[in-house]
């Protein structure tokens, strides 16, 4: 399509014109009109069928191509009704509008395909176009002016200096904004850096606050563990210590006792007594050891008779044998009898046995039970009695009568 002028403003040229038509007083300009192909295959136009649209309009944008599968076609009775319906029909065409700058490179490729001339308008002939059959006319300048015109970029080399200029000056800006980011880049990172150090030594200091505090912690339990620890042997050895009171105060009162030499006189009078009972029982002792050691060997031997008689037991002559074992179990009750009194007695000569090695140590009475404890706790210790020796003038005072 050719038409007068260049860039997409000019295409509004070719709507309507009162003027160019002719009829100023009857009809007046249009301010928008539609040119509508449908392409499709001759072989099978149905499956194959594609209609675009394209707008032309008086105000901005001047071209808008809408495009879609299929025939989509005005349908109406006459031509106003189509007029009128036109526009709605262009807005249901699916997808967004095409500008006057890029339909024909997604629609048509970057080769043009169809060229169009108009040689009048009314009474309005076009310029002199290489769509004519006088092109040998035309000169190289007016050849190329008319190959801007016909394929649209005439405005293109109008406003080159503009665009170059405006690029140059873009791409200094850019190159100030590239340099300005190269800056503030270099300069967050330094910050980024830095923050990232700050929060590394936050997070060393939280670690360590917390190691300090666990430390302290562990001081503090530490601590508790030996006082409680301590508490224990500091019980026992008050315990003992104040044991240790008590048999001092014990014998320093015994010590004050055996001082008393009356007192001694008496205490020497009733062990002296003791010594002789005790020896008069340890020697009864003896004799009922000595006594039912015979008893136990003459059941003994009374036991082993009774088994040689049993073994020539004989029913018809010696009688029944339940009154042989009614002999026989008493019998064994006088050897158990026999045998725990023989018990009772080692245990009776074992204790006068360890009451005489007592008496003659000195360890009787209250100072020998005093004596036993200090020997228990490791503590040598005698008698006072026992360590005293009297004079050949005082033996006959104290002697026992």
């Amino acid at each position: 399509m050719a038409h007068r002028g260049t860039g997409a403003a000019n295409v509004a040229t070719l709507l309507f014109d009162a003027a160019t038509a002719g009829d100023v007083a009857t009809a007046h300009a249009a301010g928008e009109g539609y040119v509508v192909g449908v392409f499709a295959e001759p072989d099978d136009v149905a499956a194959t069928a594609y209609t675009v649209w394209l707008k032309v309009s008086s105000r901005t944008p001047y071209v808008q191509v809408r495009h879609e599968p299929g025939v989509r076609l005005v349908v109406a009775k006459d031509d106003r009704e189509r007029h009128e319906v036109a526009p709605e029909t262009f807005q249901s065409l699916g997808g967004q509008s095409l500008g006057g700058g890029e339909y024909p490179s997604i629609l048509y490729g970057r080769t043009p395909r169809v060229l169009a001339y108009v040689a009048t308008r009314g009474k309005v002939r076009s310029r002199p176009s290489l769509l004519k059959l006088d092109a040998g006319t035309f000169t190289p300048e007016q050849i190329g002016d008319t190959l801007l015109s016909v394929t649209g970029r005439a405005a293109l080399f109008e406003n080159d200096a503009e665009v170059r200029r405006k690029l140059a000056a873009t791409q200094a800006r850019l190159e100030e904004v590239l340099e300005d980011d190269k800056i503030k880049t270099e300069r967050e990172e330094a910050i980024r850096r830095q923050v990232t150090s700050r929060n590394r030594l936050r997070y060393q200091t939280k670690q360590a606050m917390s190691l300090w505090r666990s430390y302290r912690s562990r001081q503090l339990l530490d601590t508790y563990a030996r006082a409680a620890s301590a508490k224990a042997p500091l019980a026992e050895t008050e315990a003992d210590l104040a044991e240790l009171r008590r048999t001092q105060q014990e014998q320093a009162r015994e010590q004050a006792r055996l001082r008393d030499v009356i007192a001694l006189r008496r205490t020497a009078e009733e062990k002296a007594g003791l010594l002789r009972k005790t020896d008069d029982e340890y020697d009864r002792a003896l004799a009922d050891d000595t006594r039912l050691a015979d008893r136990i060997a003459e059941w003994e031997t009374r036991i082993g008779e009774a088994r040689l008689t049993a073994a020539g037991y004989d029913l018809s002559l010696d009688g029944a044998p339940a009154s042989a074992a009614e002999q026989v179990q008493i019998k064994a009750t006088e050897l158990a009898q026999a045998r725990a009194e023989q018990a009772k007695a080692s245990t009776a000569f074992t204790e006068a046995e360890e009451a005489l090695r007592q008496a003659r140590a000195g360890r009787v009475g209250v100072a020998g039970a005093y004596i036993r404890t200090l020997d228990s706790l490791g503590i040598t210790a005698v008698g006072l009695a026992e360590g005293t020796r009297l004079g050949p003038v005082s033996k006959s005072v104290t002697a026992t009568r």
